[in-house]
């Protein structure tokens, strides 16, 4: 079980906050990619109202979980804690490649979220962020270690299942409600069958070995 206990006695040993960041879809090969940041300091941990029920216990990797629980603790996450999600479209993703998409969102939830020098603490191998100033760390499979960058892990997911859900009403054929842009055999099918949509990755194989994204608008014409 994850608890905050680590991130309490961090803050209170560097006396600064921390801002926990982590993406979720990196892989898929259609719709956004999002980064999902949560700032922790002292003070939040002193609202204990906010706490009382126990939700925090129930905190985890966001693949280790439900997507109802997903979005019960996305709720509550944001009650509690200063928080945003960026999404970063398949369009910048083609145009500059999915680890410059991933630093675009990141950057921008930093800029949103902070005010001073916190210590940021990310999932993965990368630094997320290019402000050289900024004191940045990244845990392989932190999602499962800490509970800051857990929650950062369920907003990510929950805002980007969201959106992938509303895209599912525009292109139902593709069947993104259920397979949120991955290549499943369905989606592949689909893909196969009718060719991409705007919403796919055109820079992701298979894709991009039927068509650019340039030649997809201009077949549109």
């Amino acid at each position: 079980m994850l608890n905050f206990r680590r991130e309490k006695k961090l803050i209170k040993k560097i006396k600064r906050p921390i801002l926990a960041l982590d993406e979720a879809g990196r892989g898929p090969l259609a719709g956004p990619v999002a980064v999902g940041g949560v700032l922790m300091d002292g003070h939040a941990f002193s609202k204990n109202e906010l706490f009382r029920d126990g939700w925090w216990k129930k905190v985890n990797d966001s693949k280790k979980l439900s997507a109802k629980r997903r979005v019960e603790l996305a709720s509550k996450i944001k009650e509690a804690f200063p928080s945003c999600v960026v999404l970063v479209s398949a369009v910048f993703i083609d145009q500059n490649g999915i680890a410059a998409a991933i630093r675009e969102a990141a950057e921008k939830v930093f800029l949103n979220l902070v005010k001073g020098n916190p210590l940021v603490m990310i999932d993965g191998r990368e630094k997320f962020l290019r402000f050289d100033e900024i004191d940045q760390r990244s845990f392989i499979g932190g999602d499962g270690i800490f509970f800051s960058i857990a929650c950062a892990s369920i907003l990510a997911k929950v805002k980007r299942d969201e959106y992938m859900d509303l895209m599912a009403k525009r292109w139902p054929e593709y069947e993104f409600e259920k397979n949120k842009g991955y290549g499943t055999a369905r989606h592949l099918e689909a893909i196969s069958n009718l060719g991409p949509c705007s919403l796919h990755r055109f820079s992701y194989a298979p894709l991009k070995n039927r068509a650019s994204r340039k030649s997809f608008f201009l077949s549109k014409l």
